[in-house]
């Protein structure tokens, strides 16, 4: 991974991704997305669980809300932000100081890839959800804040996904 680097949000981009990324669709017209979640008891509980694997993830409104359909039943909808440019994407939730349950930020890519998100400058949990090109979560991961004298970019502040 010689061509990569971790930018200040702990996304992992390539040295030729300079230029903001514009959504790419795949044949069934859906980008690759990362969706951003605030950290919501319930919600935690269903990923604690693993049971969001496999589930559909839509944008509904793509001015502002995905909805997660698990055998054809809505199972939430939130409302998200899109973090469409590279600046937005390096910036993250970052200095956010909280975010209201059922809401998320949604982080579009031109390519399906192995990604990597920390938790620099977070002030919050959160969960996160990578969202194939085909609109199915393929990992779930609750993140928790950095405390003390964690930057958020430690190992286990660090998480991974396609």
């Amino acid at each position: 991974m010689s061509d990569e680097h971790t930018n200040s949000n702990g996304e992992v981009d390539s040295d030729d991704a300079a230029e903001p990324e514009e959504a790419v669709e795949s044949e069934d017209g859906h980008p690759s997305l990362v969706l951003v979640l605030a950290g919501v008891a319930g919600f935690g509980i269903l990923i604690g669980t693993g049971a969001l694997i496999g589930v559909e993830a839509y944008t509904v409104d793509w001015d502002g809300e995905v909805e997660l359909v698990s055998e054809g039943e809505t199972v939430e909808t939130f409302s998200v932000v899109h973090a469409d440019t590279q600046s937005e994407k390096e910036s993250g939730l970052g200095g956010v100081s909280e975010l209201e349950a059922g809401t998320g930020m949604l982080f579009l890519h031109d390519e399906m890839r192995t990604f990597t998100y920390a938790m620099p400058r977070m002030e919050f949990d959160i969960d996160i959800l990578f969202i194939d090109d085909s609109c199915v979560i393929q990992a779930v991961h609750e993140a928790d804040a950095p405390t003390g004298n964690e930057t958020g970019v430690e190992p286990h502040h660090q998480y991974r996904g396609v």
